[in-house]
């Protein structure tokens, strides 16, 4: 599910991907940590590049977050080229049980649910 969240960085609607990202990002605008959402290029082994989505960057920090739901092997060979085409980059991977203990909050509880609404433009997601 996509949804949409104000990136006051670019002072505009974002686009996410899914619960996790919203509750990232809305964590990020409360706790005012400015962000947005990069695109850096990678080569891989065959020599092909490729542009990679970053889910976060985080603007004073400098850091790029990638919020993993599951990781499987595909993933973590493009995560490999990505950090090995950008040393100079400071690349996060927060899991679920990363995101449990920085919200505070169990993603999949009720409370998660009402949270995510409350800060969804509209009720439903798009696609």
């Amino acid at each position: 599910k996509h949804y949409k969240i104000f990136c006051h960085y670019l002072e505009k609607e974002i686009i996410v991907r899914g619960t996790y990202e919203l509750l990232y990002a809305i964590y990020l605008n409360e706790n005012n940590i400015l962000w947005d959402r990069p695109v850096l290029n990678y080569t891989r082994d065959d020599g092909s590049h490729h542009r990679y989505f970053n889910d976060f960057h985080l603007i004073e920090s400098d850091e790029f977050i990638e919020i993993k739901g599951r990781y499987q092997d595909d993933d973590k060979l493009k995560m490999k080229f990505v950090m090995l085409s950008n040393p100079d980059k400071d690349i996060k991977l927060l899991f679920r049980s990363d995101l449990d203990k920085l919200l505070n909050i169990k993603l999949y509880s009720p409370e998660a649910k009402r949270l995510a609404q409350l800060h969804l433009y509209g009720d439903k997601p798009f696609s």
